[in-house]
């Protein structure tokens, strides 16, 4: 049974670096929306993908959505249909069994300069059995 959630928050992410935004999900899930809006500075374009690790290796091995390159000029990308399962895959220590409740949102904007963006997201998460 698919309970779905729907989160938003804002981050600030700096032109021409790529930082990773943990978002709040279950450990296991399907992510079923994503939608992300640069809400302040020029719209130079940016790129983004989501992983099932907050600091993968091999970011091939953890994505859960594929580098999505948004153009300049365009200040918001929205996929409603993805769905998209995943797994959490951080690396926990003995002592914490449960994996973390988090899918990574890695940014990059394009140009120059720190912009605003908006981020929303459904997951919901998926029994094993």
């Amino acid at each position: 049974m698919f309970i779905p959630a729907s989160r938003e928050t804002t981050i600030q992410a700096a032109s021409g670096t790529t930082t990773v935004f943990a978002l709040p999900a279950p450990p296991r899930g399907m992510l079923s929306r994503i939608v992300v809006k640069q809400t302040s500075g020029t719209l130079e374009g940016f790129e983004f993908s989501v992983l099932d690790q907050q600091n993968p290796t091999d970011a091939d091995l953890h994505t859960i959505v594929g580098k999505v390159t948004v153009s300049a000029g365009t200040a918001l990308y929205a996929n409603y249909a993805l769905p998209a399962y995943y797994e959490n895959r951080d690396l926990q220590p003995d002592t914490m069994p449960r994996r973390t409740g988090a899918i990574y949102l890695s940014l990059k904007p394009l140009g120059s300069g720190t912009k605003n963006f908006a981020v929303a997201w459904t997951a919901a998460a998926v029994n094993v059995v």
